[in-house]
This record gives C-alpha cells, sequence and structure tokens, in this order.
C-alpha cells in the first residue's frame, strides 16, 4: 500500500534503559566515561549525524556519572544562551561537576564574530573549576559564525564520534525503539521489519511513525496485518 505521509514527529521520552549501546557507540561511551572521571579539566566534542542518538546518549550517560559518584548538568543547545547569561554563574562548580550541552551547533549558529564572550568566559570559569565538559554537535562547527575565540575553545576539545550501528545490534535497537513508543514487537515481527523496511536508523524511525500513525488513524492494534500494512 501506499505510505502515509506524516507532517509532524511525536516527541519521545528518553530514557537510559531503552538507550541501546551498540557497536557505534560502545568504544566512544567508554572513552567518555574513563575521561570524565579525571580529576582536572577536560571537553569533549561528539558529534554525529541527525538522528543519531546524541541526546539519548547524554541521558544514559547522565545515569552514569551519577553512579560514579559526580554531578551531570544537561543544558540543550537551544537554552544555552540564557543559562550562561542566569544559569550556570548561580551556583560553586568543582571537580565533582560534568556538564553536558547538548546539540552546541544550535547555540553557535547564533553567536556572530565578537558575541561569543559569554561562551568563552564559561569555558574558562569551567576549565579554572576542573568541570569536564561534553558538547555534541551535528553541523560542520568550522562552518558556524562564532569567532576565533570560540573556535579556539572549540579546538582544545577532544573530538569524539558517534557511529552507525552494526547490523547485527539492529534487531535489538529496534525492539528498542519500538518500545519507546509503546509498540510492542515480537521477534518474528522485528524480522519481517527488517527483512521488508531499509536497515539504517532513519529509516526505521519512519516505519514505526507511520505504523503508530496508521494505528492511531485506523483505531487498530499493532498486530502483523497492521505492520505489514505499514511497510
Amino acid at each position: 500500500m501506499d505510505q502515509i505521509p506524516l507532517t509532524m514527529r511525536s516527541k519521545l521520552a528518553y530514557t537510559p534503559s531503552n538507550f541501546v549501546l551498540h557497536m557505534g557507540v560502545d568504544s566512544v561511551a567508554e572513552t567518555i566515561l574513563h575521561s570524565v572521571q579525571c580529576t582536572y579539566f577536560l571537553a569533549t566534542l561528539l558529534g554525529g549525524g541527525a538522528r543519531s542518538g546524541k541526546s539519548h546518549f547524554l541521558v544514559w550517560l547522565s545515569e552514569k556519572l551519577y553512579a560514579c559518584g559526580l554531578y551531570p548538568t544537561v543544558v540543550d543547545g537551544a537554552d544555552l544562551a540564557s543559562w550562561l547569561v542566569e544559569g550556570y554563574q548561580e551556583r560553586d562548580w568543582n571537580q565533582s561537576d560534568v556538564v553536558l550541552v547538548d546539540d552546541l551547533d544550535r547555540y553557535l549558529a547564533e553567536v556572530v564574530p565578537g558575541a561569543g564572550g559569554a561562551f568563552v568566559n564559561f569555558f574558562e570559569s569551567m576549565r579554572l573549576s576542573g568541570v569536564r565538559l561534553v558538547f555534541t554537535y551535528t553541523r560542520d562547527l568550522d562552518s558556524l559564525p562564532c569567532d576565533a575565540h570560540v573556535m579556539s575553545r572549540l579546538r582544545s576539545a577532544v573530538g569524539l564520534h558517534l557511529d552507525t550501528p552494526d547490523q547485527d545490534d539492529l534487531p535489538q535497537l529496534l525492539h528498542a525503539m519500538a518500545t519507546q513508543r509503546g509498540i510492542r514487537l515480537k521477534q518474528r515481527h522485528i524480522s519481517y521489519v527488517l527483512k521488508n523496511v531499509g536497515r539504517s536508523v532513519p529509516e526505521l524511525e519512519s516505519y514505526l511513525e507511520r505504523l503508530l500513525h496508521l494505528s492511531q488513524v485506523l483505531g487498530k492494534t499493532v498486530k502483523f496485518p497492521l505492520i505489514a500494512d505499514a511497510v
């Protein structure tokens, strides 16, 4: 049947328990967990494509940091400008703190040359306090308008990248993605979907959104006939 177009994507609730530590992120997770437990300042830049799981990874990472006796603070890049003015200066930071900034490029895209003072001051304040920083981003940072003062701080950071999952990871990943959306897929359903739908994360996400939309429009529960219709 013809695929049903979707005009909006539902907001997903990320939890540490439904994050899949697949092959594309396993070594990155190990590296970051090891590095942030140091007792000195360190900044890490974590790149990844759109829908690569960066935001969900930070949720998972926050729980792991708590378990290690550290205190993570997560800031969305869209809120970073106001947080730099009103947020971080209201408390004392120390070596037990880790600041995780998601989608840093959303903030940097608005920082024109000469307007990066707030970020530079924040970066240097965290350096003096021994706070570890982890920034995620999608866009090429060199394409953003920020000036040399901001870029010099970013270039001092350790660069890492989230890779795509291995094909062997896809059954577990599809199960987690479906569960996240309130869909229960049996193993035979997962095998069917992976055989008949593209095997990239964006393609699987689009399929699940289509399946959920079809279920809501037709008022049907998610069983095999509907699973097949959504392909």
